[in-house]
């Protein structure tokens, strides 16, 4: 990815606060595509930054600077995607690379990358469906598909409803830490869940371009990014089979890390 060439700084951010399957790629290049808050992709994140080190050997500022300007549009908004792991991460590393930030509060070392922020928190109500999405993911590592792409790798094979009860766990998981962090911070989201996204893309994407404070045509120019449902019928059969026995499940992790 090349960054832009003399970009005005922001003066205003949008940040979209998410979790694992909860529509955030699908909601980050809609806004993206309508050019009016610069790239809300999930840049800043470690696995990124540890790919970007391997390639270039570029530490953790210059990798911070290149990803800010990549999500910073001519508009003077700055956009980005983040799960809870990697909002700690980026503090983490904040706190590392600069002696001044070591004792500042969350807030504060947040407010020197993203001006005026807005914050939006993406969340899934059916916790059920996330799960298997997930689950799916991981064991397929697939996560997404657009039109055009081959055919699906397949079903997957039996789940381990152990292991699925478990990331049912780590969902509402990432949704109460997301809560604490916003009252911990003293800030009140813009709170979209998955399945209002999904129904109303559109009018979602228009009410978020208002609160971040643009003008908004009527109706916005929205362009879907060409990314195909994932879910299908193995998702609807073991959705079934798992909310019959759900109650009696004892989750055991994955080996797979929390993403």
């Amino acid at each position: 990815m090349s960054a832009p060439v003399d970009m005005p700084p922001p003066t205003r951010s949008l940040l979209i606060a998410s979790a694992p399957r909860t529509g955030s790629q699908l909601l980050s290049e809609t806004l993206y595509a309508t050019g009016l808050v610069g790239d809300p992709r999930e840049f800043l994140q470690p696995r990124r930054f540890e790919a970007v080190r391997t390639a270039t050997g570029i530490g953790y500022p210059a990798f911070r600077d290149r990803a800010l300007t990549l999500a910073t549009g001519d508009h003077g908004v700055r956009s980005v995607t983040t799960k809870i792991n990697a909002l700690r991460w980026i503090l983490a590393m904040e706190r590392a690379s600069d002696p001044t930030a070591s004792q500042a509060d969350d807030v504060a070392v947040l407010d020197r990358l993203f001006p005026a922020p807005t914050w939006v928190f993406l969340r899934r109500e059916d916790t059920a469906r996330q799960a298997i999405s997930w689950y799916r993911a991981l064991a397929s590592e697939t996560w997404l598909r657009r039109t055009g792409d081959e055919a699906s790798p397949g079903p997957v094979a039996e789940p381990v409803w152990s292991r699925l009860a478990w990331l049912e766990e780590r969902a509402r998981s990432h949704t109460e830490r997301w809560r604490a962090w916003f009252a911990r911070c003293r800030i009140t989201p813009i709170e979209i869940t998955y399945e209002a996204l999904v129904s109303d893309l559109p009018g979602v994407v228009r009410q978020i371009l208002g609160a971040v404070g643009l003008a908004v045509p009527a109706p916005v120019e929205t362009t879907e990014p060409g990314l195909e449902r994932m879910a299908d019928e193995q998702s609807e059969e073991w959705l079934e089979r798992y909310l019959a026995i759900r109650d009696t499940v004892v989750a055991s992790p994955l080996v797979a890390a929390d993403r």
